[in-house]
């Protein structure tokens, strides 16, 4: 069982907030609500949710459309699974609220679409995560390396350069048993007959 840590942060007992991104802003734009710094929170959903969701397909769709065109949203921010955002509705509200233990009011969520221009994907997020665990000597503080150096122990450059070294000659030797037929990438040999009559 994975359990996320506390939404409240409890040494000034400010809540924190979180951003989501991609399945998010297409159920926030199919179901109308506000995305951005003014994100509307699960209990909106929930309201427009039962709205939308009981129109029969086509008036959903158009309505989908109205706000899309409302909105100013490019088209390359409108789904191409408008059948499922109402079960994504569900889901969203359910992982959020009982999953993720976050508030149905006032939930501490942003939802966008991009940020000063740049599109938000998970890569981005990764690369901020990463970027904040860096200390001032672009070195990983108590990120990535601090885990693996707590799970495998400390590890000098010259041990990792030599485990790097090995494991690639390792790598290649088995490349070249199992697969006879990479044995024609390596120069051919000149045999001892070809020798003596140069």
């Amino acid at each position: 069982v994975i359990v996320p840590p506390p939404i409240t942060n409890t040494d000034n007992n400010q809540q924190q907030r979180f951003i989501a991104m991609s399945v998010f802003v297409f159920i926030w734009d199919f179901l109308g609500l506000e995305t951005g710094p003014a994100t509307h929170d699960l209990t909106t959903l929930k309201l427009n949710a039962r709205k939308v969701c009981t129109l029969s397909h086509d008036e959903q769709m158009e309505q989908y459309d109205v706000t899309m065109v409302n909105n100013q949203h490019p088209p390359s921010r409108k789904t191409n699974k408008a059948y499922a955002q109402c079960f994504n509705a569900a889901y969203a509200y359910h992982l959020l609220h009982k999953g993720y233990g976050m508030d149905v009011m006032d939930t501490p969520i942003e939802v966008y679409y991009e940020i000063n221009g740049g599109k938000v994907n998970w890569a981005l997020g990764m690369m901020l995560v990463e970027a904040n665990n860096l200390d001032h000597h672009g070195t990983f503080g108590n990120g990535v390396r601090g885990v693996v150096d707590a799970y495998y122990g400390t590890v000098s450059g010259g041990e990792s350069a030599a485990f790097l070294f090995l494991s690639l000659i390792l790598a290649f030797w088995l490349l070249f048993r199992r697969f006879p037929q990479f044995r024609r990438l390596l120069p051919k040999r000149k045999s001892s007959e070809s020798k003596g009559e140069n």
